[in-house]
């Protein structure tokens, strides 16, 4: 049997490890690619289009319950680094988050028909808060396995790569199926109630999917070392964040560029029916586009950090992307061939957004000590993690707040020309505009890295 195989856990890894255990490891992206793109995609559109609840309470919707999961990621952290037993320390709560998730996902899109108005919007929201809960139990243990597996930065990259590979399929499909599974049912709320159903299914089947490669990946027997105790787990985390100036230029960086992709996701549906005056299967259509070549854009980007260096090749995705995005500015009526196109080039960068910035995250969180990053990696994963759910979600509720802001009419109505102009400036410039702002301290953190002589 391979040596890889029979010590994936090891602190180096000799080979590289068993595709078939990547590939299990990376199943369960296809499942938090349905709550990461189908929210950010539909549930702004949802709530304002659908429901007819006004833009800017819509935004503050898609916030509340990302206020929530802030809050609750590091708790979440701190008890995985805590967990001691022979499930091992990140497999328990996957289990319980696989179970749980299904159940709030398909109740966000499926408010009971008598509930309208504030009664329809609490529904959602506390939905939304569920699913994002047992998405946390999750997600939190899952994204901290990549630092356990190796301490090498080329393993870790190309860990992630495979997890990010699943991650932008899942995209592809629940972004390129939930607009049509919503049209094909009907529309309206039978239609969305469908859609939450079918896609909770599939998610969920993923998930639980993943337990067994989890299970082998993990070392079940590896004494990490103590994690701290929960008065210190706090400060652990302001520690890493601010005390870090290496993580603080990463995190940052990253939170700008989540903010954009949250904006233009939740402005996509707008821009597709009121900038392009295009069909339900035009947004499924963009959203292939771009998810197919992230796909096919993720080795890519892995040869080239490894040749130049994991925080330039960041640099250059931000750069790629951003550029892209500006594309869909001189999209306008009918001009479907030009915005597929668009999306396909952002594609292209957004593959390197998805998968450098997290690649980087355990190694400029060991390189300040080692030792506290193994044992408390779960929590400092959630600090991590917190800061990416919280950009996506600001993005999307800026951006419904802005719409609101410029005169959007809910309901499907008509739009004055206030809110018409507004979504080329949130769907496209403000994005583009956020991703330039992540290039600074990007470049900040590549001269800091190669005056430490860290791997780059």
């Amino acid at each position: 049997m391979d040596a890889a195989v029979k010590t994936p856990n090891a602190v180096e890894q000799a080979t590289p490890l068993r595709p078939r255990l990547l590939a299990g490891y990376g199943l369960a992206n296809i499942g938090l690619a349905c709550f990461l793109i189908t929210p950010q995609l539909l549930l702004l559109y949802f709530l304002t289009d659908t429901l007819a609840v006004p833009a800017a309470t819509a935004g503050v919707v898609l916030l509340l319950p990302k206020i929530w999961e802030v809050v609750f990621d590091p708790v979440v952290g701190l008890w995985s680094d805590r967990l001691r037993g022979r499930m091992g320390r990140r497999w328990p709560l996957m289990a319980a988050g696989a179970a749980l998730f299904p159940l709030g996902f398909a109740a966000m899109f499926a408010p009971p028909t008598h509930l309208t108005g504030f009664g329809a919007v609490i529904w959602v929201m506390a939905a939304y808060m569920a699913a994002t809960t047992a998405y946390a139990l999750f997600s939190i243990p899952y994204a901290a396995m990549p630092g356990e597996i190796s301490r090498r930065q080329q393993d870790r990259t190309r860990v992630v790569a495979w997890r990010v590979g699943f991650l932008a399929f899942g995209l592809m499909v629940a972004g390129g199926m939930s607009p049509l599974l919503v049209e094909m049912a009907g529309g309206g709320r039978p239609g969305y109630a469908v859609m939450g159903m079918l896609l909770a299914l599939m998610a969920g089947g993923a998930l639980l999917g993943s337990l067994r490669a989890v299970w082998k990946l993990q070392d079940r027997k590896r004494d990490f070392g103590a994690p701290l105790k929960p008065a210190k787990a706090l400060a652990a985390g302001v520690r890493a964040t601010l005390g870090n100036p290496a993580y603080r230029f990463l995190w940052i960086g990253y939170a700008f560029q989540t903010v954009a992709m949250g904006a233009q996701s939740a402005m996509m549906p707008y821009a597709v029916t009121y900038q392009i005056q295009a069909s339900s299967g035009v947004l499924a259509q963009l959203f292939l586009a771009g998810a197919i070549v992230q796909v096919a854009a993720m080795p890519l980007w892995v040869k080239f950090a490894d040749r130049w260096g994991a925080t330039r090749a960041a640099i250059a995705a931000a750069a790629a992307y951003a550029l892209a995005t500006l594309g869909y500015v001189w999209c306008g009526p009918g001009d479907v061939a030009l915005a597929t196109a668009v999306a396909a080039l952002a594609g292209l960068g957004q593959a390197g957004c998805y998968v450098l910035p997290f690649a980087l995250m355990p190694s400029v969180v060991a390189a300040r000590d080692q030792k506290e990053a193994e044992a408390n990696l779960g929590l400092l994963t959630a600090v991590w993690v917190s800061g990416e759910k919280l950009g996506l979600a600001l993005g999307g509720a800026a951006a419904g707040v802005l719409l609101g802001l410029a005169g959007y009419v809910s309901g499907g109505q008509a739009q004055p020309a206030s809110a018409l102009a507004s979504i080329p400036l949130l769907f496209a410039t403000g994005p583009a505009l956020m991703l330039a702002c992540s290039a600074p301290l990007l470049l900040k953190l590549d001269r800091l890295r190669r005056r430490q002589g860290q791997p780059l």
